[in-house]
């Protein structure tokens, strides 16, 4: 069994009162980027860059996934927008994966889920500089 990120469990990470949790925030920045064609090395796998501005602004929030095998990142209604990081779980997947879900809520179009199965997850917080 694949064990879950470290920062999942961070009591910042699930504290709507800490500015680097990402309850409330909002997508900045999605990057998909996948191997060149023809490329072979296993290192240069797809991978998923999720960038969101956290709900007090004070600064960014850096998802990024490697090993991407799978990703539903379906949006309707978006033109105002993805919406609010509303909540998220990791799980296990099949053999060294991790699969995490996000829940996104939006007045447009009501709740969204996202799903994205990654061999690894890391989290990074970006303050705003003054």
């Amino acid at each position: 069994m694949t064990p879950l990120p470290e920062f999942s469990t961070a009591p910042c990470y699930a504290d709507p009162a800490d500015y680097r949790c990402p309850i409330n925030a909002t997508v900045e920045s999605v990057e998909i980027s996948g191997p060149a064609e023809g490329s072979r090395d296993p290192a240069d796998g797809t991978a998923i860059t999720l960038k969101l501005l956290g709900a007090r602004q004070a600064g960014w929030i850096v998802l990024h996934y490697s090993g991407v095998r799978g990703h539903n990142l379906a949006s309707y209604h978006c033109d105002q927008g993805i919406g609010h990081w509303r909540r998220d779980e990791f799980s296990s997947a099949e053999p060294n994966l991790i699969c995490h879900r996000i829940t996104w809520w939006s007045e447009a179009s009501g709740t969204t889920q996202w799903v994205i199965e990654a061999e690894a997850v890391s989290y990074e917080w970006e303050p705003k500089r003054a």
